[in-house]
């Protein structure tokens, strides 16, 4: 029921902001009409996810959401970090790459946080997902650097600390 509720306010939200029913101030279009359809729209989805039996704490990963504010930053600055790595590559004259092929087991128990995390791979310059079965992911890496941080699994931990799993230490995510 708490899911059904989330889901519903969130796609309202939704709504209301890509339907133009507000857009700036002084030109809300709040009619009666406008606002019984878009409630209408979002519990006939709602509907339509409960009988295709798809509304589960992964549909709506309320869990994980704020724990994004602190993961969110972190990869901006992986991502901003390899981008300059790529880039000296690119701008060297020897250009020293070695492409590899690795398998890294993910830490992450929900098939959410594992995509997550292989999209998150996949985000960072000089590395990319290539395949996520049972929690190894295959990933192709452009530098012996990249897989080594990789392997070192600083993204992989962060990850798993989104869906509230233990750290190395033993200290439960934010």
């Amino acid at each position: 029921m708490r899911l059904g509720f989330s889901l519903v306010s969130v796609l309202f939200g939704m709504w209301m902001l890509w339907s133009g029913a507000y857009s700036w101030p002084g030109t809300e279009h709040f009619h009666a009409l406008i606002l019984s359809l878009g409630v209408a729209s979002c519990f006939f989805v709602l509907v339509l996810s409960m009988r295709m039996k798809i509304v589960d704490i992964e549909a709506l990963p309320l869990h994980i959401s704020w724990r994004l504010l602190f993961y969110v930053p972190w990869l901006l600055k992986e991502i901003f970090m390899a981008n300059i790595n790529v880039a000296r590559l690119i701008l060297s004259p020897k250009m020293p790459i070695s492409p590899n092929i690795i398998k890294v087991e993910a830490l992450q128990e929900t098939e959410l946080a594992q995509m997550i995390y292989a999209n998150s791979i996949t985000l960072t310059p000089g590395t990319v997902s290539v395949d996520l079965v049972d929690g190894m992911i295959t990933v192709h890496s452009i530098t012996h650097d990249a897989t080594e941080a990789l392997i070192q699994g600083d993204m992989d931990l962060r990850t798993a600390l989104l869906e509230g799993k233990k750290d190395k230490k033993g200290k439960k995510g934010k």
